[in-house]
């Protein structure tokens, strides 16, 4: 976390006495760094496909794809994306929330498939 980011959490913790924030979300559980890069995958692909909500016109079956293909590469000690550059976890955090999104948006729950597609690629990898 960087130093507005701390100071913008100490001004928010020191005004906790006079705010009722009960049942409300808290952000500040976020990692900032980590959700900087996962922004920073987000501008590679507006400036990628010139549009910023393009990422809604992908089936989920190729983000699980694109997100398996990251995780498998991070594990194959890849830390960067050869194309963007960008760390592969950032990318598999972007693939992610845009399942989820996704998910959200037809108003159903995340299930267990992405799951069984994450244990057919690791078989698959493992029998190389």
């Amino acid at each position: 976390m960087g130093y507005k980011e701390k100071k913008l959490v100490e001004e928010i913790v020191s005004n906790q006495e006079i705010k009722q924030d009960d049942g409300k979300i808290d952000y500040t559980l976020l990692d900032w760094g980590a959700i900087r890069k996962l922004v920073e995958v987000r501008e590679y692909g507006v400036k990628k496909y010139n549009k910023r909500d393009s990422w809604q016109e992908v089936s989920k079956e190729r983000y699980i794809k694109a997100l398996l293909r990251h995780v498998i590469a991070y594990a194959d000690r890849e830390e960067n994306d050869k194309e963007s550059g960008l760390n592969h976890l950032a990318h598999a955090m972007c693939n992610c929330m845009f399942i989820l999104s996704g998910k959200l948006k037809e108003g159903k729950k995340c299930h267990i498939e992405i799951q069984r597609n994450i244990n057919i690629v690791k078989i698959a990898h493992v029998k190389k």
